[in-house]
């Protein structure tokens, strides 16, 4: 009995399927985050390699799926292709080869099913089944990785949301400070402290420090703490020099003080200002 093979088309079609998947799934790894939209690619990655790989296996129902990812990625190309030319005959060059090629392959439908219907050897029976159930296993291996790795890169978007607002208020700081400065006898107090102050910010009211004196820093610093785990504040005993830093997301702080330095370090403890002294 002559051995059929299968169309050069659908084992061309397989291949391409494949090398897409594999091409969409380096794409999405070099991601930082996942959108809507990012997450339509994932699923037409893996169709694409389920249904090349199965096509090869002679699976009947992967040809619907495979001409069904070859039609969303010709579509896609040509948006891509229209997004870029807008000469239309250039975009037919590109567009005509694909239809026909696409029309062929449909024809090749029954070519292909009959192929499939070939009654195969138990043994390689037992591998198509093996495959498709190791398929089936990375696959959702696969899809546990993703959303695992867009659950941290959500994490680290948030993050730099909170230190992206967190640094744009503590800017905020040093104008207001310096008027209370010059309206409280060249203080940041608006009486001598008997000792310096440091721990968390106090309330606006709740002392006689500008943290507490002067609404704008007190509402800056109010604002801060919806986003920041900690916000705290230092003012030396003679109230001439102050500094506040914020920890958010994972460990991470801001500090900002009397000499302009902001940088992403907490207070330091001995001089009572930033530790690193880097001025943004």
């Amino acid at each position: 009995m002559e051995k059929v093979k299968l169309p050069i088309r659908i084992k061309i079609v397989a291949v391409l399927l494949i090398i897409i998947g594999c091409f969409l799934n380096i794409i999405l790894c070099s991601m930082y985050g996942y959108s809507s939209s990012d997450y339509l690619l994932i699923m037409l990655e893996y169709s694409c390699l389920f249904f090349g790989i199965l096509l090869l296996l002679r699976i009947k129902w992967a040809w619907y799926g495979a001409m069904a990812s070859a039609v969303v990625i010709s579509f896609g190309f040509l948006s891509i292709i229209y997004s870029l030319v807008e000469n239309l005959f250039i975009i037919f060059l590109f567009v005509a080869p694909s239809l026909i090629f696409l029309t062929r392959l449909f024809f090749d439908r029954k070519k292909y099913m009959e192929v499939a219907s070939l009654k195969i050897s138990p043994e390689r029976k037992k591998i198509n089944i093996l495959i498709i159930v190791g398929l089936s296993i990375l696959f959702g291996l696969c899809f546990m990785s993703i959303a695992s790795r867009s659950q941290n890169m959500e994490n680290r978007m948030k993050g730099k949301y909170e230190r992206a607002m967190i640094q744009t208020n503590f800017k905020t700081i040093q104008e207001p400070a310096e008027l209370f400065y010059n309206s409280n006898n060249n203080r940041y107090s608006s009486a001598v402290l008997s000792s310096p102050f440091s721990g968390e910010c106090p309330k606006f009211g709740d002392g006689n420090t500008m943290f507490a004196k002067d609404r704008t820093v007190a509402s800056v610093i109010e604002y801060v703490k919806e986003v920041a785990s900690h916000v705290n504040c230092h003012m030396s005993a003679d109230a001439q020099s102050w500094a506040i830093d914020a920890n958010y997301g994972d460990n991470s702080s801001w500090c900002v003080d009397s000499l302009n330095n902001a940088t992403s370090t907490t207070i330091n403890s001995a001089t009572g200002l930033c530790s690193e002294q880097k001025v943004f």
